[in-house]
């Protein structure tokens, strides 16, 4: 079993770091979350609605018996648009002293973008624009993207995800399986 992800993973610990989550579980994410909210303020802007307050409550609760601390830790912002996403980034931006060394982790990362009422054009703009402002956000908060590929009638739309692929730092991935481990191996708690 793979148990690459701690508490303290440089993902939630270093600045200057864009890591990229693809092919995570979100009981995985949750579990990233807790950790995150034990340590102290954690940011979450949730682009899919993937957040879940509950599961997160659960995890922090297997580490510590006291959870109202860790769940007051935790801001959430809900874009739904990838123009209000970038302008939730851009406060982050204004407002960088408030959020140093507090992790921010873009749930969804790509779920905006790859909005069918974009043109391919304006969603690799926005790609662009994004990934700047966190590769300035990053010098003073870890940033942490959970990508996942284009839906299947969108191949073209790929190219996002290998743009962000390109730019982060690290990769956070589930090992390949191979013949001899089993679907069960493939989880990483």
């Amino acid at each position: 079993m793979n148990q690459f992800i701690t508490p303290t993973h440089p993902a939630l610990t270093a600045n200057g770091k864009i890591s990229a989550l693809a092919g995570l579980e979100r009981d995985t994410l949750h579990r990233l979350i807790a950790w995150g909210a034990i340590r102290g303020p954690i940011t979450i802007i949730d682009c899919g609605c993937a957040f879940n307050a509950t599961r997160t409550l659960e995890y922090i609760h297997l580490e510590q018996v006291f959870f109202q601390q860790p769940m007051d830790h935790i801001h959430v912002s809900r874009p739904f648009t990838a123009y209000q996403l970038q302008t939730c980034i851009n406060h982050l931006l204004k407002r960088q002293e408030l959020w140093h060394n507090t992790p921010i982790i873009v749930l969804s990362a790509l779920h905006l973008l790859y909005d069918d009422n974009l043109k391919l054009g304006e969603s690799m703009r926005l790609l662009l624009a994004l990934l700047d402002k966190y590769e300035r956000l990053s010098l003073q908060s870890p940033i942490i993207l959970d990508v996942a590929p284009p839906p299947a009638d969108m191949p073209e739309r790929h190219c996002l995800l290998d743009k962000v692929l390109d730019i982060a730092d690290q990769l956070i991935m589930p090992d390949v399986p191979t013949d001899s481990q089993s679907a069960e191996q493939l989880k990483l708690f």
